[in-house]
């Protein structure tokens, strides 16, 4: 007997490798499928509120040190970028501004030396003398500075004044004592004018 049952299921066992005996397939009914969906359903509605209620949460992506340390470098080297532009900014306009005030200062004190110098030789002056004085310097930095040079000196006889101007923006002026009149002109040679200034000390008149 058991000979026999050993023999039928090997005839079975080539039938089936053979696949001359087939076996159906499970097919899933419509009603277990849609049980399946509407688990899923149910599951996903169940997680959405879990979530909307904040009972269930995410873990947030954490940025690792090295990101951090690179954008900590970008904004380190923007910052150290306009620090420099702003320091050589004001350099420059410090330059600039030292270089105009040289310039200002340098031309005050000329027509303070230039009118000091001729007051002095005004009151050391006696009626009928005329006085020449080599301006050449003073009168090349005024016509640099718009300046022509029979305005550079200036004879104020109401107050006594000499008034020494090289540029637009500043002048000079500085009294004298001696009671006389003066006349400044340009020293003219073969109708040129020289870098001579001439002060011709004339008696007061009552």
């Amino acid at each position: 007997m058991k000979n026999k049952k050993a023999g039928i299921s090997n005839f079975l066992k080539k039938k089936v490798m053979n696949k001359e005996i087939t076996f159906p397939r499970k097919v899933k009914s419509k009603s277990s499928i849609l049980l399946f969906q509407n688990k899923k359903a149910g599951i996903s509605n169940f997680l959405k509120k879990k979530i909307m209620n904040k009972e269930i949460t995410f873990p947030r992506k954490v940025k690792s040190k090295s990101s951090i340390l690179l954008f900590q470098n970008k904004k380190a080297g923007i910052l150290h970028e306009n620090v420099i532009f702003i320091i050589l900014n004001v350099v420059f306009f410090s330059i600039m501004l030292v270089f105009i005030y040289l310039q200002t200062s340098s031309v005050h004190l000329d027509e303070e030396q230039t009118a000091k110098q001729i007051a002095l030789l005004i009151d050391a002056s006696r009626p009928d003398t005329i006085i020449e004085i080599n301006l050449k310097d003073i009168f090349e930095e005024a016509e640099k500075n718009g300046i022509n040079r029979e305005n550079v000196v200036q004879i104020n006889e109401d107050k006594s004044l000499v008034i020494v101007k090289a540029s637009e923006d500043s002048f000079f002026e500085y009294g004298y004592f001696n009671d006389v009149y003066v006349l400044d002109s340009i020293k003219v040679i073969n109708k040129k004018k020289t870098d001579y200034q001439v002060l011709d000390v004339r008696e007061k008149l009552e």
